[in-house]
């Protein structure tokens, strides 16, 4: 990986484990890039922070393109170009990070 995208992966990881770590009501971030959008050696790359991986300062890959492109948080974001908030409850929109990736939280709802 060039340092370069190196930096921008550190900055996106140190982001996601401060939010889910510092906030009782977010449980995950994840990050989804188009194919080779991040780097154009990469073809697939996702970066997903849940509590354990904020607490852990770990992350999990939510796998290739072909699993994730066609699920509602990828084509919603991509086609409205705004940010993608789920709850347990119900989905709505936040304003859009980047032109070529999401960011995907998932808020905790107590409320069923």
């Amino acid at each position: 990986m060039i340092p370069l995208y190196k930096e921008i992966e550190d900055y996106i990881l140190h982001t996601a484990w401060s939010t889910v770590s510092g906030s009782k009501d977010i449980s995950g971030i994840g990050v989804f890039f188009e194919p080779k959008a991040f780097d154009p050696g990469i073809e697939d790359y996702t970066i997903y922070v849940s509590d354990s991986d904020a607490e852990n300062k770990t992350c999990q890959s939510y796998g290739s393109y072909s699993d994730y492109g066609s699920k509602d948080y990828y084509t919603e974001a991509a086609k409205s170009k705004k940010q993608y908030l789920q709850t347990h409850m119900r989905i709505r929109e936040l304003r859009w990070l980047r032109q070529h990736f999401q960011l995907y939280i998932k808020r905790k709802c107590r409320v069923w």
